[in-house]
């Protein structure tokens, strides 16, 4: 309980951070702000489309096991690069490295291993991590990044 409360309290910082990066069009992993915001975003938008005869693509991208596929080099780069304090950095990274897991299956339960990728499963950091990570891999996609990262990843 107290490394959940302890976490909160990190959320409620990284957040902050958070907000200076995410674009205004991000609304996952955003207070006051739902899929529903998105659906009636992109129906204005099909709309004023439609009435200006100008075509419109949409992609819809599946982020299954998303959080799972964060290379924690790559988001700690990330956010020093975009002012996180040297001690919430340090604090955050020491709430990722040395995680081990188990697998349980039919009764057996797995020797334990390092997870080495990744941010922590239902830990309430993981969702705005997550979001600034994907934030900046996207604009980099798009080419609006400044240049002074560059993500790599292997699957």
């Amino acid at each position: 309980v107290t490394g959940k409360a302890f976490a909160l309290v990190l959320s409620k910082r990284l957040q902050k951070l958070a907000e200076r990066v995410l674009p205004e069009s991000q609304c996952g992993f955003r207070a006051r702000r739902s899929t529903t915001d998105m659906i009636f975003t992109l129906r204005q938008l099909q709309e004023k489309c439609r009435e200006q005869s100008k075509p419109l693509c949409i992609a819809f991208v599946d982020l299954t096991k998303a959080f799972d596929t964060v290379s924690r080099p790559s988001l700690y780069k990330i956010l020093k690069h975009i002012g996180c304090p040297p001690k919430l950095l340090q604090l955050i990274v020491s709430f990722h490295e040395g995680m081990k897991a188990s697998i349980q299956f039919d009764g057996s339960t797995s020797d334990s291993f390092e997870v080495k990728s990744g941010v922590k499963q239902g830990c309430v950091l993981a969702p705005t991590l997550f979001g600034i990570f994907f934030a900046v891999l996207l604009n980099h996609a798009l080419g609006d990044a400044d240049g002074d990262v560059f993500i790599r990843t292997r699957s």
